[in-house]
């Protein structure tokens, strides 16, 4: 016979983790170097820089909405924004919520890449030389430099999803957040894992 017993494990992110985040974000920046000569000539691109900020913060309040539009999908409680700070300076946005299944937190977490899906299709396909008020060169070529940064600023989402895996091996069980004041103290994970029993009565794997 069957039976479903539950194992539970508290994570809690320290500053190791993210220091990690950050070393794979720079990693995808720096891996992105050698591929750029392969959209092509390299050189004659004006591009305004803050209005290129602006783009990026634009791209990653668009990132944070598709996170919060597959957690209502799912039928999700309590979300909301966070934002993460170290003494006094914005770090990063945390989009927070109450429980969730582990198959649900992939989804949610992985859901932005969509974009990293169009942008790599307008930077492989599309070659149209682009002459506007804030931008010179083609197409290609910033669509490419927006999919990298974007890469980059999922580096959070990518890591959260691998250790969630590595943890728990398997994709049935409920992660639940853990609150306060002052934002996520550590998220639990509610494991099931499915035993037989035997004719003598123990249970096994």
């Amino acid at each position: 016979m069957e039976v479903d017993l539950k194992e539970r494990i508290y994570v809690q992110l320290s500053i190791k983790d993210a220091i990690i985040i950050a070393l794979l974000a720079f990693s995808i920046m720096l891996a992105a170097i050698p591929l750029y000569p392969l959209l092509g000539p390299i050189g004659g691109i004006r591009i305004d820089i803050l209005t290129l900020l602006l783009f990026l913060l634009t791209l990653l309040l668009l990132h944070e909405f598709i996170h919060v539009l597959s957690m209502i999908s799912f039928g999700c409680r309590g979300i909301k924004p966070y934002i993460v700070s170290k003494i006094g300076i914005p770090l990063a946005i945390m989009i927070l919520y109450d429980k969730m299944s582990i198959s649900q937190y992939i989804m949610s977490a992985l859901s932005p890449q969509i974009i990293s899906i169009i942008l790599f299709i307008i930077t492989i396909y599309n070659k149209q030389y682009l002459d506007i008020w804030f931008y010179s060169g083609p197409l290609s070529t910033l669509s490419f430099m927006l999919l990298v940064s974007h890469l980059a600023m999922s580096a959070g989402d990518i890591y959260g999803v691998l250790l969630t895996l590595v943890k728990v091996r398997g994709l049935r069980g409920m992660i639940k957040c853990s609150i306060d004041s002052t934002g996520l103290k550590g998220v639990t994970i509610y494991l099931e894992r499915k035993h037989t029993t035997n004719a003598r009565g123990d249970q096994e794997e």
